[in-house]
């Protein structure tokens, strides 16, 4: 029930719910606490209380990591840094390192957890790194013989080439990104391209 209010439903109620769980199970081992917090993780963040999202997110990820659930480690400590890219970029950055940890290279899980580490250097300005950390991603993409993780990879590195001023080469990845179905807001793709160069 906790998951779904937080989910879809109303997040006020997590937290009541959550202690009635708690009551149950006074002292969860390493998975379910890192199920509980996850979800008080999703509630803070459909609430606006942002502030606490970080230190939710360590209990959940450390939790997590404790019960060899890298699965739930990744969703915390990503979510995480989804939510503090605008307000703290840095601490954003600890969050997507801590994630790659986490998931000790398995990589379907460490190539999304790169992805979030190359927009988040990306927006801190650290373009070389940002290129270096894309082209980690595409290799982990390649290797995984996925096509649509592939075309996704080429966006997110179309929007690190394009937030570092090369435009012509942003332009032609964000294009083959679309030409290959990639799944992204096709509209935003190219409000983004023509906001920096000419429609061809």
């Amino acid at each position: 029930m906790a998951w779904g209010e937080a989910t879809a439903g109303d997040p006020a109620l997590v937290d009541g719910l959550l202690d009635e769980v708690t009551g149950l199970l006074p002292q969860p081992d390493a998975s379910t606490t890192a199920d509980l917090e996850g979800v008080r993780l999703h509630a803070l963040i459909r609430l606006g209380r942002f502030d606490e999202c970080r230190s939710v997110a360590d209990r959940a990820g450390a939790a997590a990591v404790a019960a060899r659930r890298p699965d739930l480690a990744y969703g915390a400590w990503v979510n995480a840094a989804c939510v503090l890219r605008r307000r703290r970029p840095g601490g954003a950055l600890t969050m997507a390192d801590r994630a790659i940890a986490a998931v000790d290279g398995i990589a379907m899980l460490t190539v999304r957890c790169l992805a979030a580490r190359t927009h988040l250097l990306s927006r801190l300005g650290r373009h070389d790194e940002a290129t270096a950390c894309v082209r980690g991603q595409l290799e982990l993409a390649r290797r995984l013989d996925s096509a649509p993780l592939e075309a996704l990879t080429w966006y997110d590195a179309g929007l690190v080439a394009l937030a570092a001023g090369r435009f012509g080469e942003a332009a032609g990845l964000l294009e083959d990104a679309l030409d290959a179905g990639a799944e992204l807001s096709r509209p935003a793709a190219r409000w983004r391209g023509r906001r920096r160069w000419p429609r061809r």
